[in-house]
Parts: C-alpha cells; sequence; structure tokens
C-alpha cells in the first residue's frame, strides 16, 4: 500500500518521456507502459539492477530478471534475438517488442500477465499495474 501511495506523490521518472514516445509509436497504452516499468523497477534506470532473488546468497539464481523491465535472460535468448537486456536501450527495446507482441496477440490484460510470467501472484501484480496506472 505505501508503495502505491509512493507512486502517486512521486514525480515522474527520468524515462517517462522515453517510455511513453515509445509506447506510442508502437501502438501501445503509454499509461500501462510506464505503469509496468514502475511496478518492476520503480524510476531504477540502472542496468546492474536485478531481482532480489538474484542478490540472495542462499539461491543465488543465474537466470534471474535484469534491467528496467526485469527481464529473464532466457527470454530475452528466445524473444529477442539480437539485444542485450543488460543494457538499458536492450530492456526497453525487448519489453517492447515483447509486450507488443503479446498485446497484437492477446490485448492488454494478456500482455502484462505475460509479462509477468504465470503462477499465483499474476492476478496480484495485475491489480498493481492496474493501480499504477491509475495513480500515472
Amino acid at each position: 500500500m505505501i508503495a502505491l501511495l509512493a507512486l502517486a506523490v512521486l514525480p515522474r521518472c527520468a524515462d517517462s518521456f522515453h517510455l511513453r514516445w515509445g509506447a506510442a509509436t508502437q501502438h501501445l497504452s503509454p499509461q500501462r507502459v510506464e505503469a509496468v516499468a514502475r511496478v518492476e523497477s520503480g524510476c531504477n534506470l540502472s542496468p546492474l539492477l536485478r531481482a532480489h532473488a538474484c542478490w540472495n546468497r542462499v539461491v543465488r539464481l543465474r537466470d534471474c530478471e535484469v534491467g528496467r523491465f526485469q527481464i529473464k535472460p532466457s527470454t530475452a535468448r528466445a524473444r529477442c534475438r539480437g539485444l542485450n537486456v543488460f543494457t538499458y536501450s536492450g530492456n526497453v527495446a525487448c519489453f517492447f517488442r515483447m509486450f507488443g507482441e503479446d498485446w497484437a496477440r492477446g490485448g492488454r490484460t494478456y500482455a502484462t500477465l505475460r509479462h509477468n510470467g504465470s503462477g499465483p501472484g499474476a492476478e496480484h501484480y495485475l491489480a498493481l499495474v492496474d493501480r499504477a496506472e491509475d495513480h500515472l
């Protein structure tokens, strides 16, 4: 809840214009794209950004989510050939490619859920993105 309140009062992220412009050129909802970015990584644009499990000394996952849109390298290899998700520009370009394909295939909700993956937390993730979008 605190995170959602913070979204409402925080200024735009440094890349908000870039994300919204990219979304518009891809015929995607700029608000939805920015909301996904906010839920995935707040306003952290660091290419060193990794999922929490990546830094866990016990787990140490090899294929953990990276970058602005928290994309797994294995997913990028399968769906974003030629893009380096360990860089900001490659991560964002990969997201636009995958999200755009998924949006075209099944619409906005399908694309959002597919970005997060399946599992018991999928509906919670969708609710977080929906609320973040309402506050943008």
